[in-house]
């Protein structure tokens, strides 16, 4: 019997997160249809150079041209990969919608406009009333735009099977009623099946030693694994503080290098860079060179080697907006002992997960340190749970039957 085809629209060979999901899912779906992944050029859609945006929208309409031949259509929706002007990534992605069959969007993130009754906002009104109004602005900008998109989405669902995966009950909520639109589901991000992760635990207990001896670590040092583009809302120098309260024998490793996105043309260094480099050498408070290791950009297979090889995953992230954490995600399926900061993201990942994962407040090293030092190394049983119920098998199902349920 001749198999379905699907067609996943994302950064697909872009060094990103993304990426990466989308990756993950095109390996399962192909259990099941003939699975495309197209790639979107991202310089070439956020340019505003006039030529290349006329190449942007050849780009867009080759894409739609070829979605027309797809049974299914995925696409993994970050509004900052379609462009940088809102009238921009609507009119793409209204193209790529119209363009489609039967779909599903995947909403990595929903801003929402903040209030103008907020106490905050008129604090803000009151001392400096243009910046105030600027800022409102400046916060509305996106908003406005995921609010058109989504009424739009509701709009093409009367002509064909549209549908929205979120990775937050919030999210999922503020779609449904305040939106109106029905049509939209829930689960987080998911990547590992079970023989994966049974191969990643077995190559880690088999190469331990190996890993070890690579970086010039003892048996006795406790590894501490921050993941992740270096940025500075990862929050690497709250892990950098906590490790200055740590024993010697902790040691902090830095899993991943500056984005893409942020290099900038002759700049000796990145800034933030600076910032931890700084905070390592600072002599004052003692240089800590011989205990924080950078060990740069890492495929998808040594990302989670690694995982699985440290003693504990920090993630000290701050308050970014982002509905989901690929990072977050792919630790619990490792089963790894997790330190999440208390950021939106990580509490509503908590609600698929409870007692999966320890927290600490957003910048408090201390706090960070002394939930290391104190593990409490009990949280198997939720992890257990949690996989059995979110798990990549049960999200591709959940996938399939949105596609099909037309057919039923």
């Amino acid at each position: 019997m001749k198999k379905s085809k699907l067609a996943i629209v994302s950064s697909y060979n872009e060094l990103c997160g993304n990426a990466t999901y989308a990756f993950a899912l095109k390996k399962e779906f192909e259990k099941y249809y003939n699975v495309d992944a197209l790639s979107l050029r991202v310089n070439l859609l956020r340019s505003e150079n006039r030529q290349y945006k006329k190449l942007a929208q050849q780009h867009i309409d080759d894409l739609c041209s070829k979605l027309k031949d797809y049974d299914y259509v995925n696409i993994q929706l970050e509004v900052g990969l379609f462009g940088i002007k809102r009238r921009d990534i609507y009119s793409r992605l209204k193209k790529i919608v119209e363009s489609s069959k039967n779909l599903i969007i995947t909403m990595h993130r929903i801003d929402v406009k903040n209030s103008f009754l907020s106490v905050d906002f008129l604090k803000k009104v009151i001392n400096s009333p243009m910046k105030a109004i600027k800022e409102y602005r400046d916060s509305s900008y996106y908003p406005s735009l995921y609010a058109k998109l989504i009424l739009f989405f509701k709009y093409a669902s009367n002509e064909r099977n549209v549908n929205i995966i979120v990775h937050t009950k919030r999210e999922k909520e503020i779609i449904k009623y305040m939106f109106g639109f029905d049509n939209v589901f829930d689960f987080p991000i998911t990547f590992l099946n079970r023989n994966e992760i049974k191969y990643y635990c077995d190559k880690a207990i088999e190469s331990n030693k190996v890993f070890r001896n690579r970086y010039n670590l003892g048996d006795s040092d406790v590894i501490i694994g921050v993941f992740g583009f270096i940025s500075d809302y990862k929050g690497h120098l709250t892990a950098i503080k906590a490790l200055r309260i740590l024993p010697e024998n902790y040691k902090l490793m830095i899993f991943g290098s500056q984005h893409p996105q942020s290099i900038l043309s002759n700049s000796d260094i990145d800034p933030y860079l600076e910032i931890l480099i700084k905070e390592i050498k600072n002599r004052r408070k003692g240089d800590l060179s011989n205990r924080v290791y950078f060990c740069g950009s890492l495929s998808d297979d040594e990302f989670i080697t690694a995982l699985n090889q440290v003693n504990f995953t920090v993630l000290p992230y701050k308050e970014t907006g982002q509905s989901g954490s690929g990072v977050a995600s792919i630790t619990l399926e490792t089963r790894a002992k997790s330190i999440f900061s208390n950021n939106k993201a990580f509490f509503e990942l908590s609600k698929y997960a409870p007692g999966a994962f320890e927290t600490f407040d957003i910048g408090n090293y201390v706090e960070l340190a002394q939930k290391i030092l104190f593990y409490r190394d009990n949280y198997s049983k939720g992890l257990i749970e949690y996989y059995d119920k979110y798990n990549i098998e049960n999200n591709i199902n959940l996938h399939i039957s949105l596609f099909e349920k037309d057919k039923r």
